[in-house]
Parts: structure tokens; sequence; C-alpha cells
């Protein structure tokens, strides 16, 4: 059994610091430009942007902004969320 439910999970991501603004326009940008390249639906586009948010608050707790994250914070980001109990399935 799972140690770390989706509860627990929630309220781990409630005490993430608020997404800092320039993340937030960061994001959009990004996105706006692959709706434009890709032409992706409304839901692939706000699972992206849940995701996005969720790295660039870990990035904020972690006293780093989005715009400078690389390969290794992803890592660390996707290790973190593994350590809490979310699936390589929900990672992926």
């Amino acid at each position: 059994m799972n140690p770390h439910g989706i509860a627990q999970r929630r309220q781990l991501t409630k005490a993430l610091p608020p997404l800092a603004e320039a993340d937030r326009r960061l994001i959009e940008q990004y996105l706006d430009a692959l709706w434009t390249a890709q032409g992706l639906s409304r839901a692939t586009l706000a699972s992206y942007r849940r995701d996005l948010v969720g790295f660039a608050r870990w990035r904020n707790h972690c006293d780093g902004a989005l715009r400078i994250a690389n390969a290794a914070d992803l890592f660390e980001y996707l290790k973190w969320r593994s350590a809490h109990g979310y699936s390589a399935r929900s990672d992926a």
C-alpha cells in the first residue's frame, strides 16, 4: 500500500509556494507557442499547464526560477515526486 495517498500529495502540493508571476508568464508564452505550432487541444494544454505549474512551484520552493531550470532540476523534481508517492505513469 502506498504510504503517500492522494490526500497527502494534495497537502504536499498546497504547501509549495505560489506560482511566481514571471514563471506564470513564461508558462503562458510557452503554451501559446505550442498551441500555435501544434494546435493542441485545450485538455492537452491544461494538462501541460498543471505539470509546468507544479514544476515551477517546486523550483520556487528550492529558490530557483523556472527560466534557469535545467535537466538535472527536472530529474530532481521527478525524484521528489517519486519519494512522495507519485507513480511513474503520472510522471510520464
